[in-house]
């Protein structure tokens, strides 16, 4: 069966596979709340960049987000293959699409070139708008709500369609509706609503909470229900007696009238597109030629990946020139595994042209950043303040920078002064700029743990621990959220960096 997405990968790594044919074209838009790499030509480009602002628009008009808070875009990829996905991160063959969260970066990995269905069921529009849906969820609404609700909202507004003026939702998932109509096959929904743990049957969970999703959302009455459970459950109250007071049902009741919904038609929703009073602003530019080569390979890098030394060196074949691109691409991957002084006098040469990019002065303070871990004693804690200044600076340059911060607070690890009122507050903030990140997420509850506030450390965790997600990032929350319940700090440590060899994601 078809995968629909992966946010944890194995491992990220680069995967220097075959390169992109020479006549391939990158072409880069910029729009409001994105940054899309496509190989399409500009109409198609525009087109797509129109469809995912107009989305995004929905999601905000839906959730009444009038949010004008600085978040950094989300990078999009529109790849053209599967292969191409894997010259990224390492993923199965039937996977059509990607979404992954780090303190590095954010960014989405679609395969434009599925034309039409993959397996006969999900489209590559339907993946793109099922993860922005989550990604998009976690950054406004970023609460412990229930699995089912979170992943039967993106799948609600997975199906979105935008033809002409007017947007569609509510529409059928053909693969969702296949697993439903044997209904001898559905789950109690007293699982679907109230299990934790990663889920063991993908397929008709997805399936059941989709369809209870539209279901409440398909009506005002029981969408204001649904309101008032989701509040109750804001307030930790119990989720059985929660239920049964907002909705005057067991889940028994719901179960028999969710499979009753299901053999009736669906009530599909039309609303007018944003962009049609309102057209977005959208600039579109060629890439150098070396994208054909390297584009793919800064997305790694953007994600965290670890380059060999052998991928080092093909890189060095590979970025010769004097584009930008080609310089970036070589100055991160020797910084990482190669030759860091080569990487400073890169970085130095990039920034004497873009003083100010807040990409180039993060890289330059990472160079010190990967320099102090693998120092000691004072050796290290001068390459910790000498990545502060840089650090700084790409903060300033771009406050909606986070993982600037976040290695910022990194180079006070160690010290006395690591769980300062500045260091958490910085932390917090990078939390709050980037709340999809687990890595963070975590590092917050735990300095805030540290210094003993308990209740927001409760807060801050609850939402991955309930994350089904996120495997061992989930079962490492829930440990942590119960020092924070149970009000001690033993044992409670803050990990920035995991050697290679030592990494254990989902």
């Amino acid at each position: 069966m078809f995968k629909r997405s992966i946010r944890l990968l194995a491992a990220i790594g680069l995967l220097f596979a075959a390169a992109t044919p020479a006549s391939a074209s990158w072409l880069r838009a910029e729009s409001e709340h994105f940054i899309v790499y496509s190989e399409s030509n500009e109409a198609t480009l525009r087109r797509q960049v129109l469809m995912l602002e107009d989305f995004d628009a929905l999601l905000r008009l839906l959730t009444d987000v009038r949010s004008n808070d600085p978040v950094q875009k989300l990078p999009v990829y529109l790849v053209r293959s599967n292969g191409e996905l894997r010259q990224v991160a390492r993923v199965g063959t039937s996977v059509g699409g990607f979404y992954y969260p780090s303190s590095r970066g954010i960014a989405a990995f679609i395969n434009a070139g599925l034309n039409g269905l993959v397996g006969e069921y999900v489209g590559p529009n339907e993946i793109l708008f099922h993860e922005y849906a989550h990604h998009f969820m976690m950054q406004f609404h970023s609460n412990a709500y229930p699995t089912w609700y979170v992943e039967g909202f993106a799948e609600y507004l997975g199906t979105a369609r935008f033809v002409d003026q007017y947007v569609e939702i509510g529409r059928a998932s053909d693969m969702r509706t296949m697993v439903l109509s044997n209904r001898a096959n559905w789950v109690p929904f007293e699982w679907i609503l109230f299990q934790r743990e990663r889920v063991p049957d993908q397929a008709r969970f997805y399936s059941q909470s989709w369809i209870l999703t539209h279901y409440l959302l398909s009506d005002d009455t029981r969408r204001q229900q649904l309101v008032a459970y989701l509040n109750a459950l804001a307030r930790r109250e119990q989720p059985r007696a929660a239920f049964r007071a907002s909705f005057g049902m067991d889940p028994g009741q719901m179960q028999t009238r969710i499979e009753r919904y299901a053999t009736q038609p669906l009530r599909i929703t039309r609303l007018d597109r944003s962009s049609v009073a309102r057209p977005p602003q959208i600039a579109i530019t060629p890439l150098p030629r070396s994208a054909d080569q390297l584009l793919l390979t800064q997305a790694a890098l953007s994600l965290g990946a670890e380059p060999e030394p052998s991928d080092v060196a093909r890189v060095r074949r590979i970025a010769r020139g004097n584009d930008p691109l080609s310089k970036r691409v070589l100055a991160e991957v020797e910084l990482l595994a190669g030759d860091g002084p080569v990487a400073e006098r890169l970085l130095t040469e990039l920034l004497a042209a873009t003083p100010n990019d807040p990409e180039l002065l993060y890289l330059r303070g990472m160079r010190h950043v990967v320099a102090a871990r693998a120092a000691e004693g004072d050796a290290r804690r001068e390459q910790y303040r000498l990545a502060r200044s840089w650090l700084t600076r790409a903060h300033r340059a771009d406050a909606r920078h986070f993982p600037s911060l976040y290695r910022y607070v990194e180079t006070f690890s160690g010290e006395p002064t690591f769980t300062s009122d500045n260091n958490v507050n910085a932390v917090l903030l990078a939390m709050q700029l980037a709340p999809q990140v687990y890595e963070i997420r975590m590092a917050a509850g735990a300095m805030l743990i540290l210094r003993g506030e308990h209740e927001q450390a409760q807060r801050i965790l609850e939402p991955l621990a309930s994350n089904a997600h996120s495997g061992a990032w989930a079962q490492r929350a829930r440990a942590l959220l119960q020092k924070a319940i149970d009000r001690t700090s033993e044992g409670v440590t803050v990990e920035f960096y995991r050697p290679r060899g030592q990494r254990d994601d989902d």
